[in-house]
């Protein structure tokens, strides 16, 4: 084993000192030993693994398998407090088969826009012996539903014809979740650095949404932690990028936030049509990027008189302006 700077002097200081007296050499052994002890998980600590992904089970690929045969611990995120510690119990009994998936689903599932994915990640955990923590998050079930009335109420608004109030209302929706992420990230900050010194010789493994910054915050923080995508490259929706940027404070304009409705209306309509998330996303972003906040007030009164066709609506619009999809 190679010695640091610090262990080659101590060790040539112990030889001059056992020269001269056998008794105080087993003192200064003593000294030795404590002190490598109290160095030694600097050489070992192995580092977190950040799987940044969007919540759809098309994400959890072949990549995530490599990175979860290679883990010993599988962090789970889990954006609410409620209900954690069941959960918890729930999630190691069935990666040490004492408990079967079809359980799980009908104790846990509640039928959310993420149960595909949570069918697939607990799919590879089954059996598999891997420890589960779960994170620790301090923000309730109601607390989230603030933002799901701010969040549908601007959508009812770009439905109705009215941009304007649907970008305020959006506007609200991602300040609302601007506080809850930061409050969010700080705790898991703090679990996850308890979690590296309990487990330094354990690979850890933590599948969050693409969009948070948890990585960032850990490596401000001197931590060993490393960030692996699905895909290279990984493209982000504009909804993704504007919800980072009111994250940090970063300068964002109306333009960016209409854009957020066709975007998301698009990409619904290219993944029925068979294209992978992927592509979806990256093909999406690129139509809603060329389109003005005139386009898109156009398009919302556009969609107001042909309600409830929403995507073919959409879709006919974009195409009549020239748009390919």
């Amino acid at each position: 084993m190679t010695m640091t700077l610090r262990e080659h002097y101590t060790f040539k200081a112990l030889e001059i000192v056992k020269a001269h007296s056998n008794h105080l050499y087993r003192f200064w052994f003593v000294c030795l030993k404590n002190n490598l002890k109290s160095f030694s998980f600097l050489s070992i600590i192995m580092p977190i693994t950040i799987f940044r992904c969007a919540h759809k089970p098309e994400e959890l690929n072949e990549n995530f398998e490599r990175l979860f045969k290679e883990c010993d611990v599988l962090m789970v995120e889990q954006g609410v407090k409620d209900g954690r510690n069941n959960l918890e119990k729930f999630y190691n009994q069935v990666s040490f088969g004492e408990q079967h998936p079809i359980d799980f689903f009908r104790d846990f599932f509640t039928y959310g826009a993420f149960d595909n994915y949570v069918y697939k990640l607990v799919s590879f955990l089954s059996n598999s012996g891997k420890r589960v923590v779960i994170e620790d998050s301090p923000m309730t079930v109601n607390e989230l539903k603030k933002w799901e009335i701010l969040f549908t109420g601007s959508l009812g608004a770009y439905y109705t014809g009215n941009l304007q109030d649907a970008c305020r209302m959006q506007i609200k929706a991602l300040e609302c979740m601007k506080e809850l992420d930061n409050r969010r990230e700080d705790s898991l900050k703090k679990q996850l650095v308890m979690l590296q010194r309990e487990n330094r010789e354990s690979k850890i493994l933590f599948p969050i949404g693409a969009e948070h910054l948890i990585y960032y915050k850990l490596k401000d923080k001197g931590l060993e932690v490393k960030q692996e995508f699905p895909y290279k490259p990984y493209f982000l929706s504009y909804g993704s990028e504007v919800h980072r940027r009111v994250t940090v404070s970063k300068p964002y304009t109306n333009e960016m936030i209409a854009r957020l409705f066709p975007e998301r209306i698009v990409e619904g309509h290219l993944m029925k049509s068979g294209l992978s998330l992927s592509k979806a996303t990256e093909r999406a972003r690129k139509i809603s990027g060329r389109l003005s906040y005139e386009d898109v007030k156009d398009l919302s009164i556009n969609t107001r008189e042909n309600f409830p066709n929403v995507i073919e609506s959409t879709i006919l619009w974009l195409r009549k302006k020239g748009f390919e999809l």
